[in-house]
């Protein structure tokens, strides 16, 4: 064995303990990125040529959008290994519980599945691992209860896609690693799908979703079977139909309210602490309903619609909440907030301000995998440098300022970020930490809030940019910075056993 490679898998005995640690090789770490840099180079060449050959199908950001998320997410499925994102093995069971009738966890969150569902020797940093066992058989004869509460909270609206890709393969096949991989592309199928229509109706800050869209995390977790991905992309679809509904200040059609409520049921059903997201249906003025009869009745329906989705969910799904990580504590929790919001407010100031480094690296891409495949910080800084860039050309093409529009996206920024905070300090906190901490918070949890409060800015302040015809090359710098990524990515996990 080299010490120089530093690439390390975990072998795992029946009972799924990691009894040591060992280091497996396939190429040495210099041979596997210029492998990987050729490879990028070629991807990039072709990019440059084909939006060359396409110079003005590509000028639009959605078909650039598009392009790029063809390639990448692929890219991001192959390196990062199986089971590696966070939480997805649960979401793995969570999803297969539901494609076999599962809608509703039972109670303590404990699900019946094969006894060789989810194969632990593939819970490694290896995707050559996973060949090695690409044949193995589901036995549906051998059965198990797998701990799935935590996903238990999330509605079987969260999986739909997921959901579809792994009960179409499921009737084609027994082949876990089959279901797996089904699951996940029918995912980025459908979050693309909804991301492409998002940046294309979007009135304004089209290249800035576009590039938050093409974060190293955000297509980590679209190429994944978390729920994340459709959060983010159903945040960001409602935010687009219901600026696109307000600019157009047109009649809306049968099929368009139809959208709105689907739009509307989507964001309340995902993670319910986005559930403010909604509310931007809100905006559309009284010419989008026709007449100020319909608007109000229209409006009423969908906050009620709002309601039912988030608050009705958190109904069905507090009786899991008992069994989380310190969630017999709830009560006391909130009332410690409700009797002491002072001292809550200095536990959140000082969370976010000892922490926000942290949650914006995390957000960008610094901690990829189980957030534990560190990426170059050179790389993060250059990210940041390119939105710079994207969102000053963003803020030279906006000529009509719509404070009312822009003030109620940070509004319900901040709340959702309050939310987010809040349901870890009740979920996920320890009592004993809960007078000084807030434990379980991560930079990703952010990811869906971004598009908002871009937006949000875009009219506060003139960049006198002049230049704002064409596609951004900042997007095509964040592109190659992903190459790149993928580079630590593939360095850190490709290896055989």
């Amino acid at each position: 064995m080299q010490e120089d490679h530093q690439a390390f898998a975990f072998r795992l005995n029946n009972d799924g303990t990691i009894w040591n640690r060992m280091t497996y090789l396939l190429l040495s770490v210099s041979a596997r990125k210029r492998v990987f840099a050729w490879t990028a180079f070629i991807l990039l060449a072709a990019v440059c040529l084909i939006g060359q050959k396409k110079r003005e199908f590509f000028s639009k950001p959605e078909n650039l959008f598009l392009l790029l998320s063809l390639i990448l997410c692929p890219l991001y499925l192959f390196c990062v290994p199986v089971f590696q994102v966070p939480d997805e093995v649960n979401h793995y069971v969570r999803a297969y519980g539901i494609v076999h009738g599962y809608f509703l966890s039972p109670e303590g969150g404990n699900i019946p599945i094969p006894d060789n569902l989810i194969p632990y020797e593939w819970y490694t940093y290896s995707p050559f691992i996973l060949w090695k066992h690409f044949n193995m058989q589901i036995n549906p004869a051998g059965s198990i209860m797998h701990n799935n509460v935590n996903m238990a909270l999330y509605s079987p609206v969260s999986y739909i896609f997921q959901v579809l890709g792994i009960g179409i393969a499921d009737l084609l096949c027994n082949n876990t690693y089959l279901l797996v991989l089904a699951g996940s592309i029918a995912n980025v199928a459908g979050c693309t799908a909804l991301l492409y229509y998002g940046v294309k109706y979007i009135p304004y800050g089209k290249e800035a979703v576009v590039f938050i869209s093409l974060l190293p995390m955000a297509l980590q977790e679209r190429a994944s079977l978390s729920v994340d991905a459709i959060t983010y992309a159903a945040v960001v679809a409602v935010l687009s139909f219901c600026l696109y509904m307000r600019n157009r200040k047109a009649k809306m059609s049968r099929q368009e309210i139809v959208v709105m409520y689907l739009l509307i049921a989507l964001v309340s059903s995902c993670k319910v602490v986005y559930f403010p997201a909604a509310f931007l249906f809100l905006l559309i003025p009284m010419e989008g309903f026709g007449s100020r009869k319909k608007e109000w009745i229209h409006k009423a329906a969908g906050v009620a619609e709002v309601a039912v989705c988030s608050m009705g969910w958190l109904l069905i799904a507090k009786s899991y909440l008992g069994n989380t990580r310190a969630g017999g504590d709830t009560a006391e929790k909130i009332q410690f907030i409700l009797q002491n919001p002072g001292r809550y407010l200095y536990i959140l100031d000082k969370m976010f301000w000892k922490n926000e480094e942290g949650f914006i690296g995390e957000m960008l891409g610094s901690k990829l995998g189980s957030l534990n495949i560190e990426v170059n910080g050179i790389l993060i800084l250059f990210i940041v440098m390119l939105f710079y860039k994207v969102y000053y050309k963003e803020k030279g093409k906006r000529e009509s300022p719509d404070y009312l529009a822009e003030a109620a996206m940070l509004v319900l920024s901040l709340g959702i970020v309050l939310l987010i905070a809040t349901s870890l300090y009740i979920q996920w906190t320890d009592i004993a930490a809960s007078t000084y901490s807030i434990e379980g918070l991560q930079g990703r949890y952010f990811l869906p809030v971004l598009p908002l409060i871009c937006c949000g800015f875009l009219s506060m302040g003139k960049s006198g940019q002049t230049d704002v015809q064409g596609c951004s090359g900042g997007i095509i710098g964040l592109y190659l910075i992903n190459l790149l990524v993928l580079m630590d990515v593939i360095s850190f996990s490709s290896y055989i056993g």
